[in-house]
């Protein structure tokens, strides 16, 4: 029965005195679908000390209990497994001296948090190479287990399998395959409850690559001068077939001799080690190298000196 004279919130609170003899009992219960959190606050009376115990039960398994005065304490309780469970809170009266006739118990803010999937949100930051995945945080977890996948049901294709991540609410997911469909759920975990069910799959394609637009030997970027330089990136690069000097993501410039005489190349500043080539020659397979060199710059960059005629028209390939 609900009343207001003793509340821990100001608001009614369950409750029940005057057990009439012993073994006795008034109880009230409520159901609710594990997981999750519990939490509570009860209070005890003793008129006679130590005559009425408060019980806590889950279905028939005991949780906590008070056997002694005790003002407004609030309890928590993980309750673990799946499905609905009954929870029942007992007053049990444990002697049948008179003065326990005035035992009493109330309970208040009884709250009850379910340990939820998460939900996976559409991924963001999606290259040739990778994707961000994030999901809004799960009440009680202490950690997320991530799956990336190329097949929709989780079943080959693995990138990530259950992969722990620590208590996140986002993932950088890397190394991917370009324009290549993915597929990404996560569970949620709690050290005492264990693992959540999966949340919603989320799909996501990986862009093509975009290749540098000085890739090809055909599309070499014109330099003119004589002296200056050119800002330019050989990420996602590639090797034509035929072109020489084994390269792997290689980009290419031309550059028109204003003079004879000796000039210098040089990948100074770079943020990589670079490799510099420079070929006399007007197709990809009809080139002569003039020269190679790989760490002679500062730092990890290269650096080239050759002889030029006016008017000739250099390759210069800077890889890495």
């Amino acid at each position: 029965v609900g009343q207001s004279a003793t509340t821990q919130d100001g608001v009614d609170a369950a409750s029940a005195t005057g057990l009439a003899a012993y073994n006795h009992e008034a109880w009230v219960e409520t159901t609710i679908t594990a997981p999750g959190t519990l939490t509570w606050r009860w209070k005890l009376q003793n008129t006679s000390g130590g005559s009425s115990y408060l019980y806590l039960y889950a279905g028939t398994s005991y949780v906590d209990s008070v056997s002694s005065t005790t003002d407004w304490t609030q309890r928590t309780f993980v309750v673990g497994g799946t499905g609905e469970k009954k929870l029942r809170w007992r007053l049990v009266r444990n002697t049948s001296t008179a003065a326990a006739s005035g035992d009493a118990a109330f309970l208040d803010t009884v709250s009850f948090t379910p340990f939820i999937a998460p939900v996976a949100q559409a991924a963001t930051a999606v290259t040739a190479r990778g994707f961000t995945a994030a999901w809004p945080a799960v009440s009680g977890a202490t950690g997320y287990y991530l799956d990336v996948a190329t097949s929709a049901d989780f079943t080959t294709g693995f990138v990530l399998n259950s992969s722990s991540l620590g208590n996140v609410i986002s993932y950088v997911v890397s190394n991917l395959t370009p324009a290549t469909t993915y597929h990404y759920r996560l569970r949620a975990y709690h050290s005492s409850i264990g693992y959540s069910a999966y949340s919603n799959a989320v799909t996501v394609t990986t862009t093509a690559i975009a290749r540098p637009p000085n890739d090809d030997f055909a599309n070499a970027e014109s330099l003119t001068g004589t002296s200056g330089s050119v800002t330019g990136t050989n990420v996602d690069g590639t090797a034509e077939t035929g072109e020489p000097g084994g390269a792997a993501r290689s980009i290419w410039y031309a550059w028109t001799a204003p003079a004879t005489g000796r000039w210098q190349f040089n990948t100074d500043g770079s943020s990589f080690d670079t490799l510099l080539r420079i070929y006399s020659g007007s197709s990809l397979t009809g080139l002569t190298l003039i020269g190679s060199d790989d760490d002679s710059g500062a730092g990890n960059a290269s650096l080239l000196n050759f002889n030029t005629t006016t008017g000739a028209v250099y390759r210069i390939v800077i890889d890495g």
